[in-house]
């Protein structure tokens, strides 16, 4: 993502030196944390010293574990694969963050600009897992109608395969009864002939006879 080049290292240092940050930049790495279902590694604090209430240290953790050298390359590395494998209890999680007033953007980069930066990214990854949702079913239709329509090109290839099979068989068919017929035709016209010759023959020595007769 072109946001993310806009971070440099010193930007990751600035933001680790942050020893009160604003609630709207702690939220946005407790995003960072959840994408990276880390969120169950954070330990929780008394909310104010003394108590007995305790909330989960998201800064903490993210100063110790998240805000490194690493950080960049992780956040390029999260493909969508990645993306999908997100549970989808923190992808619910990670929409009331966008949808909560402090990640506004605006009110982020008034602390930092990186971590405004990183905000873009969560809300990427949302809106990318929610069109993967749309994306992905749809794929798998067309992958099933391409798998349909090649089993229906196969079947219809080996039907017309018969079929020129039993077209090339009548026309034998018909070729061998054409040349049957023929020789029958001509069969019968030699029969015919010859028939008249020796009738012609009969009929001279009939003639030759009935003259000798005569004499």
């Amino acid at each position: 993502m072109k946001i993310l080049s806009k971070i440099s290292k010193d930007d990751i240092n600035i933001l680790k030196s942050f020893q009160n940050p604003t609630d709207s930049v702690v939220l946005v790495f407790e995003g960072v944390c959840y994408a990276f279902d880390e969120d169950q590694f954070v330990k929780s604090v008394p909310v104010a010293p003394g108590s007995i209430e305790k909330k989960k240290d998201f800064w903490d953790y993210s100063k110790k574990k998240v805000l490194n050298d690493k950080l960049l390359h992780r956040v390029r590395e999260f493909d969508s694969d990645r993306i999908r494998a997100i549970n989808p209890a923190k992808i619910e999680k990670l929409k009331t963050f966008v949808k909560n007033p402090l990640f506004d953007e605006d009110k982020i980069a008034n602390a930092s600009t990186a971590a405004a930066n990183l905000s873009k990214w969560i809300r990427a990854v949302v809106q990318t897992y929610d069109a993967l949702l749309i994306v992905e079913p749809k794929k798998k239709e067309l992958e099933k109608a391409e798998s349909d329509l090649k089993s229906a090109e196969e079947t219809l290839a080996v039907k017309q395969a018969a079929l020129k099979e039993v077209m090339d068989l009548l026309a034998k068919l018909q070729s061998d009864y054409d040349t049957a017929k023929k020789e029958k035709e001509d069969l019968q016209a030699e029969v015919t002939t010859k028939l008249l010759i020796v009738l012609n023959y009969i009929f001279i020595i009939i003639y030759l006879k009935n003259s000798g007769n005569q004499m």
